[in-house]
């Protein structure tokens, strides 16, 4: 079996036992009404952090293929899904619950920070950028980068 204070946080039991207390000693319903809420706050807290704790394994990958160099694996999503002992569609679910946003397009979105970051260095061409980052040729990195930012990835050299 598994007891309550294996399960919650440390928050959560004070403000359970500030509501048992509560309740034998006055009828104050706001008093009660707070404390319920603070319990509420801190289970779904708990919740979140068990998430974003079950999901790591898959970020950690992600953000190790992404900083190879040059970028030569991408992730593919039921690996991932194994890393975190989860279903392809559970995995789905949680990212996109933890995240609010696709395990691909978090990948995209880490690939085009790193593509900005390499530009506004302008030690590198956009030709350099595409291949380190892993793109089939430096046209559809362009379009890519303009489909995403809104803004060819040239026009970050010229700042």
């Amino acid at each position: 079996l598994i007891k309550l204070t294996d399960c919650v946080s440390s928050d959560c039991l004070e403000a359970i036992q500030n509501l048992a207390e509560t309740n034998y000693s006055e009828d104050n319903t706001v008093a009660k009404c707070s404390i319920l809420c603070t319990i509420f706050l801190s289970l779904q807290h708990t919740q979140e952090n068990q998430r974003r704790t079950q999901l790591s394994p898959a970020i950690r990958r992600i953000r190790a293929q992404l900083m190879q160099d040059p970028v030569t694996e991408h992730f593919c999503a039921s690996e991932l899904a194994a890393l975190c002992n989860l279903s392809t569609a559970q995995f789905y679910h949680l990212f996109h619950a933890e995240y609010g946003i696709t395990p691909l397009e978090y990948h995209n979105n880490l690939l085009l920070r790193k593509a900005e970051l390499l530009l506004e260095t302008h030690q590198y061409t956009v030709t350099e950028v595409a291949t380190a980052l892993g793109f089939e040729s430096p046209a559809y990195f362009s379009r890519f980068f303009k489909k995403h930012k809104g803004i060819p990835p040239s026009s970050l050299l010229s700042k």
